[in-house]
């Protein structure tokens, strides 16, 4: 990715409470597919239309998020060291919990 892909990522994922939940929570969504579809072709995931609404979402799993995450680190401006920790922290153990949940236990 360019660098200011990097800034604009790092800018949108720092305004974005949403972006730190595990799960479906953490879908991005805009009432323009605009915005969706160039976030998912940017930096992968999907643009869906959520069913009989005039809303449409961004979806990237949880260990692409985490990629994201730790490559955008660097250019963050608010969160400080113990917030990335905590987030990053988060999406390890639900990725672990999910892995342990398809092998059964």
């Amino acid at each position: 990715m360019t660098r200011d892909q990097l800034n604009y990522l790092a800018g949108v994922l720092e305004t974005t409470t949403t972006w730190k939940h595990v799960g479906n929570r953490a879908q991005m969504q805009a009432k323009n597919p605009r915005w969706p579809q160039y976030m998912a072709a940017t930096y992968g995931g999907t643009c869906e239309q959520i069913p009989n609404k005039r809303l449409w979402i961004w979806k990237l799993d949880l260990p692409s998020r985490l990629r994201l995450f730790n490559e955008v680190e660097p250019y963050f401006n608010v969160f400080i060291e113990s917030e990335c920790d905590y987030i990053r922290d988060r999406f390890y153990a639900e990725i672990e919990r999910l892995r342990k949940r398809s092998l059964g236990g």
